[in-house]
């Protein structure tokens, strides 16, 4: 009997040290852990496990399931609606002969491949054990759902690059951009933060901008968006005109109609988009209106 009580305090002190606390399993401890196993009968400690064990074997896991699930599937539904802009993008020339297409690679951060571990820890072999029959494999699992829950309520309190990438599946993957020819071979890439002038990185983004929005609103079976209007401020102010020519190009080929906040500069490249304009001018930065400039043929 008395080797089966060191045994039983063996045990929980395993099982549950800080419970034990610096309890010591020998028979001097036995007043301790009885003194312990009272004040588990006596809050029906029991009762209140088996209730956890069955919200966390059912709803829980089930949940953590579903979100891991849902990362696991996101870079290929990413792929595919590139695959989709791609499709758009080919229609229209980014240079003389050449076609941007998208293209995605996943993020390397160590602190995104901790995260993805975590997740992968939390719902290991759950498809492969019946957990819910099997208490020690669930408070294993229970253990590393902790430690991901952590990671998650960490990275929302704070505002951080790292933080960002963790709780947003689109920064799971890095894009960027290449210029093929006919044949689809790669002349030319453009990495995020590459080289760039101004004018390169409006031109890029206004093709990129133009294919998602056709995407977005019309798919690739519709001739023409469901919405049409698109309004740019600032636009093209660092755009030389070869560039803003070949962006307006874009957005007219998409079939969008759009509506430009320019401060007058570039005023030629644009010329033969325009078939409108309007000056607004403010006053005491309180008061604003808007002059429609009337066009009126031009005597040779």
């Amino acid at each position: 009997a008395e080797e089966d009580m060191r045994t039983a305090m063996r045990e929980f002190s395993r099982r549950w040290p800080a419970q034990a606390g610096d309890t010591a399993p020998t028979l001097e401890g036995v007043d301790d852990y009885l003194a312990i196993l009272q004040r588990i009968e006596e809050e029906k400690l029991p009762e209140v496990e088996d209730r956890f064990f069955d919200f966390f074997t059912g709803n829980t896991l089930g949940d953590v399931q579903a979100l891991a699930t849902a990362i696991a599937r996101e870079p290929a539904e990413i792929r595919k609606r590139l695959q989709r802009i791609n499709a758009l993008l080919a229609q229209v020339e980014f240079h003389s002969g050449r076609y941007l297409q998208l293209s995605m690679r996943p993020v390397h951060l160590a602190a995104l491949d901790e995260f993805k571990r975590a997740l992968e820890d939390a719902v290991a072999g759950s498809a492969l054990h019946d957990i819910s029959r099997d208490r020690e494999l669930a408070e294993e699992r229970f253990l590393s759902l902790r430690h991901l829950m952590d990671m998650i309520g960490a990275a929302r309190t704070r505002d951080d690059q790292v933080s960002r990438v963790i709780l947003d599946v689109r920064r799971h993957v890095h894009f960027h951009a290449e210029e093929v020819d006919t044949t689809g071979t790669v002349v030319h890439a453009h990495e995020s933060g590459g080289p760039l002038s101004g004018g390169q990185n409006e031109r890029l983004a206004t093709f990129c901008l133009a294919a998602a929005l056709r995407y977005q609103l019309a798919g690739t079976g519709q001739d023409v968006p469901r919405y049409a209007p698109i309004i740019i401020d600032e636009a093209f102010s660092k755009g030389a005109g070869k560039f803003i020519t070949a962006a307006m190009e874009s957005f007219r080929h998409f079939g969008f109609q759009v509506i430009l906040a320019n401060p007058g500069k570039n005023p030629q490249a644009l010329a033969p988009f325009i078939g409108g304009v309007g000056v607004v001018s403010i006053r005491q930065d309180r008061y604003s209106s808007v002059a429609p400039v009337e066009f009126v043929p031009v005597q040779e």
